[in-house]
């Protein structure tokens, strides 16, 4: 693969995009190019006796141009079997109401070979340096990135134990799966290195990762009615899972990285007690100068007061440590927990209805520093103003239990500013649940479609993103909680600010021609 980037300033006509019209001094023109191949073999076989015995193994051997020749390949094996109950002697008095009862389970694992070409070679990158020397911006080269002792694939080892279960003529249909998987030797970057060393991080296989979950499904169908034209289906899906680091380099355990231990989304953040009440308030209360409320930093009432857990007259984030994280504590977590779908439908006749809702049981979501949509002015004082703002503290309405604090500049954008630090007061509940598709259709009676020559003709009206209730709601309906996670790529492109466009509502009417 090869690439051009050519640009330049000054453009005389902003409709006509050509170079020729371009006379800024101000000009850029790079390239680059990489190439890599892979190469594998791989193998299935099966195995039944009697359809209640099975049994499969399955392996890969990959290789790949990304990793150093002595670690390019690696093996992948797993197996499988399954155990049909329902198909055993014993189990004939069962047959009038169960129908199918599956044990099965599967070992086995996968690699990850997603890595940039080259990162195991010593490679020199041509820069330019935004300092000017004389005029111009001086070409330099970077020093190579130091390598690391061993890079190969990335594996992740899976064991699953599920269940397969029908029952009342196949009406009722159950499945459940428990997994864990045990990602090891994945690809981070290494020990940190001296500022001084003018070279990056190497990276390598340094982290392991554990993750532990379940999924269950439930389904119903069935036909009522005098002549069982009434066909009706419900299917319900249910799953979790947690992940947690087994394996990183952090001897100190920073919480400001990753460490050993650390349930994958976890919230550092603060308690809070609500608003300071009066000067004397602020004065009994445990020092929080770690928290910047305005240039002079002076703590005025309406101000957000904030707990001291360890109670050691002041309220701070200690060393920022797993063994000292000061009156920080777990507030939430990030992750999806509990995604759950319900699918519905219902025939009458020549009639269809069909509906399918999604959501998330438990996530929180803390606004970034960049959450513009929801810190408003105390993001930028010239930025909008969202109404739920207006929800405030003021010494014309000092009341304790308005949403937001004294209005102050800036306190939301950076640094420890009280409203920029992940706290308990403005955790967002960002579970949901949606109803995500919603379409109604007729088809025409077969009388009438004999006489037009054709097998079939459906007509249908089909509705996306109708309807979303999430507790966020109760603040604001400024973000949408299916991707909330999104950021402005411009500012940050993992700030998690919100700044992602909306699930659309949609309509569509289409016709089936059989």
């Amino acid at each position: 693969s090869n690439s051009r980037y050519i640009q330049r300033d000054g453009l005389l006509v902003n409709d006509l995009a050509d170079f020729n019209l371009a006379t800024g001094l101000n000009y850029r023109l790079t390239g680059g190019g990489y190439e890599w191949s892979t190469a594998g073999i791989f193998y299935r076989a099966n195995y039944s006796f009697k359809d209640k015995y099975l049994f499969e193994l399955n392996g890969r051997y990959d290789g790949s141009s990304k990793f150093p020749q002595a670690q390019a390949f690696g093996f992948f094996p797993s197996a499988s079997a399954g155990w049909v109950v329902s198909e055993e002697k014993f189990m004939e008095r069962t047959k009038n109401w169960l129908d199918n009862f599956k044990i099965r389970g599967s070992y086995g694992s996968l690699g990850n070979g997603n890595i940039a070409p080259y990162t195991f070679l010593e490679t020199i990158t041509p820069l330019t340096s935004g300092v000017i020397v004389n005029g111009n911006f001086p070409n330099y080269i970077q020093k190579p990135a130091v390598l690391p002792d061993e890079l190969t694939w990335e594996k992740s080892t899976t064991l699953d134990l599920g269940t397969d279960i029908s029952f009342l003529n196949y009406r009722l249909t159950t499945t459940f799966d428990w997994y864990q998987r045990k990602t090891t030797n994945m690809i981070t970057s290494g020990q940190p290195l001296p500022s001084v060393f003018g070279s990056a991080v190497p990276k390598g296989n340094f982290a392991d990762l554990n993750t532990q979950g379940w999924e269950v499904s439930l389904s119903w169908r069935d036909k009522i009615g005098p002549n069982k034209n009434l066909s009706y289906g419900l299917r319900l899906t249910l799953a979790d899972n947690v992940s947690a680091i087994t394996k990183f380099y952090n001897p100190n355990n920073l919480l400001s990285s990753y460490y050993e231990g650390q349930k994958l989304g976890d919230i550092w953040g603060f308690e809070t007690e609500g608003f300071f009440e009066s000067a004397a308030d602020i004065a009994s209360h445990a020092n929080q100068s770690y928290f910047v409320v305005s240039n002079a930093n002076k703590l005025l009432p309406g101000d957000i007061k904030f707990k001291d857990l360890n109670n050691d007259g002041k309220v701070n984030n200690g060393k920022n440590t797993l063994n000292d994280p000061g009156d920080q504590k777990i507030i939430g977590n990030s992750s999806i927990r509990l995604p759950y779908g319900i699918t519905g439908d219902l025939g009458l006749k020549n009639f269809s209805l069909s509906f399918f809702f999604q959501g998330v049981g438990k996530r929180d979501w803390f606004p970034s520093r960049e959450a513009a949509f929801f810190w408003g002015q105390s993001n930028r004082p010239y930025s909008f103003l969202p109404t739920f703002n207006l929800d405030r503290w003021t010494e014309q309405n000092p009341d304790q239990n308005a949403y937001f604090p004294r209005y102050r500049g800036y306190t939301a954008l950076s640094g420890t500013r009280e409203l920029a630090v992940p706290q308990t007061r403005y955790l967002q509940n960002a579970s949901y649940i949606r109803l995500k598709n919603l379409t109604l259709g007729y088809s025409l009676p077969a009388r009438i479609t004999n006489k037009m020559k054709v097998s079939s003709i459906r007509a249908y009206i089909t509705g996306q993103n109708l309807w979303t209730y999430s507790p966020m709601y109760k603040i604001t309906k400024n973000f949408d909680p299916e991707v909330i996670e999104g950021s402005d790529p411009e500012i940050n492109a993992n700030g998690g600010d919100g700044f992602s466009y909306p699930m659309q509502k949609s309509f569509t009417f289409g016709i089936n021609l059989g």
